[in-house]
């Protein structure tokens, strides 16, 4: 073999090596994207028709309060907690705080590499009759039918509150709620199946509700709740489905495939050809 040959041969083998490395990191590239997007909570607005199907309507805005209750008392410490995550209150008396014309909800995701995740909760200074809502989208990839399961952690410190604090547990676009009642009495795990026969997505909307009744005394007041609000899956999940992944992936494997099936005929070829020199 001659030396130009030779050189045409070795310069082909390293632009090809380059161009595999360059495919397996694009490859890894959209999986690590992939991973991320579905990973991270994300916030989504919540559907006109599952705020319409709620028990409460009224909703708060994150940029102020203003409202006053139905007795004249101003809106307690409770409202500006629940603010945060884009909820809303019932002030004592059951007069409601201004609408919001969006109600966020923050989104989980679960799948094959991500079988459970959790979001943060807190409460405090709530008065008796107060009560804080929060929407959660629970989106879960799997590839055939799953138990979503539910749980909350209190933190160390909550104890106290947890023994008055009432949760309600809703499934708004189910009409279900799955508990009613203490903190602290909570089982477990609160279950919800979702039935598949393939590869689907199911996004499931939970309305929490914080609430303490009215004949709760004022000593608890200036108490203070941290929760973890858990969900899972513990098998069946399946790949995580984002926007615009799915179109770039195969393209990208292809290129992988072709690049390195051609580095390997020329490999063997200068193999053979070295061989052959050698005799």
């Amino acid at each position: 073999m001659g030396t130009g040959t030779q050189k045409k041969l070795k310069t082909a083998i390293i632009v090809l090596t380059v161009l595999l490395f360059v495919s397996l990191a694009a490859l890894a590239a959209v999986l690590i994207q992939d991973y991320i997007s579905a990973k991270y909570s994300k916030r989504a607005i919540v559907p006109d028709n599952i705020l319409n199907d709620s028990t409460n309507s009224s909703h708060i805005d994150h940029t102020g309060i203003s409202a006053e209750g139905s007795q004249g008392a101003p809106p307690t410490a409770a409202v500006y907690a629940s603010a945060l995550d884009g909820a809303y209150l019932l002030l004592p008396g059951g007069s409601p705080v201004p609408a919001r014309d969006e109600v966020v909800a923050t989104t989980l995701t679960l799948f094959n590499l991500n079988p459970g995740d959790n979001a943060p909760f807190q409460v405090g200074n709530m008065f008796p009759g107060d009560a804080v809502t929060q929407y959660y989208r629970v989106r879960v990839c799997h590839s055939q039918s799953v138990i979503l399961r539910f749980n909350a952690d209190i933190h160390t410190g909550g104890e106290l509150l947890a023994e008055v604090l009432k949760c309600r547990i809703d499934l708004p676009e189910a009409g279900l709620t799955l508990y009613d009642g203490l903190m602290k009495d909570m089982p477990d795990a609160l279950e919800h199946p979702l039935p598949a026969e393939g590869n689907t997505t199911d996004d499931v909307y939970y309305e929490i509700t914080a609430y303490l009744d009215t004949s709760v005394d004022n000593a608890y007041m200036r108490l203070s709740l941290t929760a973890d609000f858990n969900w899972w899956v513990e098998e069946g999940l399946a790949p995580p489905h984002t926007d615009g992944a799915p179109a770039v992936l195969p393209w990208v494997l292809m290129a992988v495939a072709v690049t390195s099936l051609i580095l390997i005929i020329l490999l063997r070829k200068r193999l053979r050809e070295g061989c052959e020199d050698d005799a």
